[in-house]
C-alpha cells in the first residue's frame, strides 16, 4: 500500500471523526452529552494539527513539510486509542453540563495517552 493512501486514510479518519460527531450532534440532540466528551478528548490533538497546518501554510510549504505530512500517520494509533477512551468515558452520567463534559474530556486526554503508551509497551511486538 502506498504512503499516500495511508496518509489520505489517516487524514480522512482523524478529521472525519470530529466532523461526523458534530453532524451527529446536530441531527440527534440526545447524543450530545456523549459526543461532547469525545470531542473534548480529541480537542488537544486537533489543536496540534491546526497549529502544524497553520505553520505549514504560513511557510508556504518551505518548512514544516515533514511535520505536516507525517503528523497524520504518526499519530493515527494514539488518536484512535484516545477516541476510544473518550467513548468509554462518555458513558459517565456526571457531570451533566456540556462545558463540564467537554472539560472532562480535555483533562483526561493525558491519561488516555499514558494508558495507550503503557498498553503499547506491554504488547510483544515482533519484527518481520
Amino acid at each position: 500500500m502506498a504512503e499516500t493512501i495511508l496518509s489520505i486514510g489517516a487524514i480522512a479518519l482523524e478529521l472525519g471523526i470530529p466532523v461526523g460527531l458534530l453532524i451527529f450532534m446536530a441531527l440527534r440532540p440526545r447524543v450530545r452529552p456523549r459526543a461532547i466528551v469525545i470531542l473534548g478528548v480529541l480537542f488537544p490533538a486537533l489543536c496540534l494539527y491546526g497549529a502544524i497546518a497553520v505553520s505549514y501554510l504560513i511557510s508556504r510549504g518551505k518548512s514544516d513539510i515533514f511535520a505536516f505530512y507525517a503528523m497524520w500517520v504518526m499519530t493515527f494509533a494514539p488518536y484512535l486509542a484516545v477516541a476510544l477512551g473518550g467513548l468509554a468515558l462518555s458513558f459517565l452520567r456526571r457531570p451533566a453540563n456540556y462545558w463540564a463534559r467537554f472539560g472532562l474530556g480535555v483533562l483526561t486526554t493525558p491519561a488516555a495517552y499514558l494508558a495507550f503508551v503503557l498498553v503499547a509497551k506491554a504488547i510483544p511486538w515482533r519484527a518481520g
